[in-house]
């Protein structure tokens, strides 16, 4: 799941509203206070803010006007425990106040010439976002991420895939699938900015070297542009059939940077901030490895080129060209595109209808989205490498609250490239973006629901509508996988033959090509490593445990560097500690040490004793565990009765005391055949731990006590070595 990095899109408010004006409905949208007063132009706001808690960030807020209009603005925090936001003049003052993601929507007071509001998003990112501090980019993966039952460390060493951030939605962030807004004429492709749904292209296997020669026009204003725009003809079809995203232009003119097609009334921006103009402008992201190039330099297909939008709805487009920086004037000549919608709205007119409720038509656009939505797309897998700096398999925790560990391999892979195919179909999502879409459809469907992420599963939103919560989410299923270039067999010709994939342009056309790559039998590059596997890891802690020394990945958007964590082989299973205080220490809810943290601090974790005393009453009666008598349970010695094992001792909070599973597993029969609870007192004595039984054993003693003796599974040395 890659989510990281940039991201440079908000989430795209649909508000759907008429212009009613007391005293009579103004004619063509002209908000008569805005014509006499002046209006706002347009809303510049920073995407994406990333700082840490207890930290301070000043994002500029440029609101442009004509006339006499406001440049004053509002801010809208969605998630208060996160951040909070001051706006002042021309500054927005955010300050962190623990880790997580959030939005913020800025709104200006003033308003447009139709009698709008603008407003835009901002993702805001509280924590560290770096990459594994001693790993190249790309190095780290993250597992092939499910939804359902808690993944425990017993999973797959094989449960990772390579980062594809394109294959990814954005948490909190915009899900608009597809990725890249369109550049400017003047904008050059720079690695590392956005690519898609998920982030950037920082760790991606496609090169940036494969994209298209940059264009920067420099020279002045050129109004003789405009005539030569309009000796060409023009023609525009869309590659994926009701969805706004990618476009085939067909045209003779040789300069695909000195043009846009613009949709001046689209409904996607009545309400739209991000965006002033609805424009399909030439791709400058990749030289998509399933797309046969007539002039790979300047990215021209057959006749023609791929543009990029995410704004347009159909109808009659106008052709304007370009006269200078940021400007673009009308030619007079036009295009027809057939009736599109964004990602959201496609969902919500295709399964909903007007007789259902909010949560109705939520219900339903879940239904039909988990039918249509894959979990990924397929990519020109490149080159295999092995990272120099962290040339070991090793482990990492996971920065999800439900799950625990993944193995980690050192292995990327360079040179890569991506495929149209899996730009064309806007729903491709991980167990993030599913989510983020469901949000988004809520908000679209009505702007006062609000959505949080989900405290205790990470593919989960609570979309919260007049008091009212409900919970979405998931992730797609199936779809491509990364492929060798030879296994490309669903070419982009633009010739209009039978088999040319620019005339498959359904979901359902567009979903095949996509799975018949994920069904394909990739062959394996050899490694020069032996795969790390759960079972050489528990062969290496033993039953009784041990210290491990890994990789800490506390976010979605990478590494914070390593810590440490206790595993022991639980009998066909590795035991860990999560959200437990376990021989002076806390182990938090990631399942690491928290190194510092004192039991004022987690005074209602569990806490975990190793091999305790637990006096089972020897008065001739049967004794149970669960199901098995007591004398049946390997664990209990009871010459020494002691429980040779890991004990749990979990908070009670109505009794203000901790409480064994032994406590609450073990019973008896009475003499009218009725379970009862063990009441003796010795028993009691051992299976209960009061509060000042906790403070009196030292629960927080070795909280600043960083072990030192453990086993290497950092990365950094070979998996399994024990520290010296």
């Amino acid at each position: 799941m890659k989510c990281k990095d940039s991201f440079k899109r908000g989430i795209a408010f649909v508000l759907s509203a008429s212009m009613i004006i007391t005293g009579g409905v103004v004619p063509n949208g002209t908000n008569a206070d805005a014509k006499s007063k002046g209006y706002v132009k347009k809303l510049k706001v920073k995407r994406v803010v990333r700082l840490n808690a207890n930290e301070k960030a000043k994002v500029n807020i440029k609101i442009k006007t004509k006339g006499k209009a406001k440049k004053t603005y509002k801010v809208k925090v969605f998630d208060s425990s996160i951040v909070k936001a001051k706006a002042k003049k021309k500054k927005l003052i955010i300050t962190g106040l623990k880790d997580g993601k959030t939005l913020i929507k800025v709104t200006t007071k003033g308003k447009n010439k139709k009698g709008k509001r603008l407003n835009t998003i901002i993702s805001v990112i509280v924590g560290n976002a770096g990459s594994v501090t001693a790993s190249p980019a790309g190095v780290v993966k993250k597992p092939l991420v499910t939804y359902g039952p808690r993944v425990t460390a017993t999973g797959s060493a094989s449960n990772y895939r390579t980062i594809q951030p394109y294959l990814t939605m954005s948490p909190m962030g915009s899900p608009a699938p597809g990725g890249f807004y369109p550049y400017e004429p003047n904008e050059t492709y720079n690695p590392g900015e956005t690519t898609g749904p998920g982030g950037s292209d920082a760790n991606n296997t496609a090169s940036p070297d494969s994209t298209p020669e940059a264009y920067s026009y420099t020279a002045a204003p050129d109004e003789a542009n405009i005539e030569k725009v309009k000796n060409y003809s023009y023609s525009l079809q869309p590659l994926c059939e009701g969805v706004c995203n990618f476009f085939y232009v067909k045209t003779d003119n040789p300069d695909p940077k000195s043009f846009i097609i613009v949709d001046e009334d689209s409904s996607m921006l009545k309400e739209d901030s991000a965006e002033n103009t609805a424009r399909i402008a030439y791709y400058t992201g990749y030289l998509f490895a399933d797309v046969v190039y007539e002039d790979a330099t300047k990215g021209r297909v057959n006749g023609g080129y791929i543009f990029r939008s995410n704004y347009v709805d159909g109808g009659s487009l106008k052709i304007k060209a370009w006269t200078g920086y940021s400007t673009y004037e009308d030619t007079g000549l036009s295009v027809e595109c057939p009736e599109l919608k964004d990602y959201k709205q496609y969902l919500i007119d295709t399964y909903t209808d007007s007789s259902m409720t909010f949560f109705e038509k939520l219900d339903a656009v879940q239904a039909g989205f988990d039918k249509i939505c894959l979990y990924s797309g397929a990519a020109v897998r490149g080159i295999l490498q092995k990272s120099e700096s962290s040339p070991y398999y090793g482990l990492s925790t996971s920065p999800h609250v439900d799950q625990t560990f993944y193995i980690q391999d050192p292995y990327y892979r360079t040179d890569g490239n991506a495929m149209l195919a899996t730009f064309c179909y806007p729903y491709i999502c991980d167990s993030i973006g599913f989510p983020s879409v469901m949000g988004a459809v809520a908000l679209a469907l009505d702007e006062d629901a609000t959505y949080q992420w989900s405290s205790s599963a990470h593919y989960l939103v609570d979309i919260t509508y007049n008091g009212e919560t409900h919970s979405y989410g998931g992730a797609g299923t199936g779809g491509g996988q990364d492929i060798t270039e030879d296994l490309i067999n669903a070419w982009y010709k633009f010739d209009g033959s039978d088999d040319d994939m620019s005339t498959k342009t359904s979901l359902n056309d567009i979903a095949k090509v996509l799975k018949a790559y994920g069904n394909m039998d990739v062959p394996e590059d050899e490694k020069d490593l032996e795969e790390l596997t759960w079972n050489d890891v528990r062969e290496k802690v033993g039953k009784e445990g041990a210290f491990v020394k890994l990789v800490l990945i506390n976010s979605i958007f990478g590494s914070t560097g390593t810590g440490y964590t206790y595993l022991y082989d639980g009998g066909g299973y590795t035991g860990y500690f999560s959200d437990v205080w376990f021989e002076g220490r806390y182990y938090n809810k990631h399942e690491f040490f928290s190194e510092g943290v004192t039991f004022d601090a987690a005074s209602k974790s569990a806490i975990v004793i190793r091999n305790p005393q637990m006096r089972y009453p020897t008065d001739g009666k049967t004794y149970y565990y669960d199901a098995y008598e007591i004398s049946e349970k390997s664990e209990y010695d009871a010459q020494s009765q002691k429980w040779n094992a890991f004990v749990w001792y979990l908070y009670n909070p109505e009794k203000d005391r901790w409480e064994s599973y032994n406590y609450k597993y073990s019973f008896y029969y009475d003499d009218s055949n009725q379970k009862q609870m063990i009441d003796d007192e010795d028993f009691l004595d051992d299976s209960i731990l009061t509060r000042d039984e906790v403070l009196e054993m030292g629960v927080d003693k070795n909280a600043n006590v960083v072990p030192n003796e453990f086993y290497y599974y950092d990365m950094q040395h070979e998996p399994g070595t024990k520290s010296e």
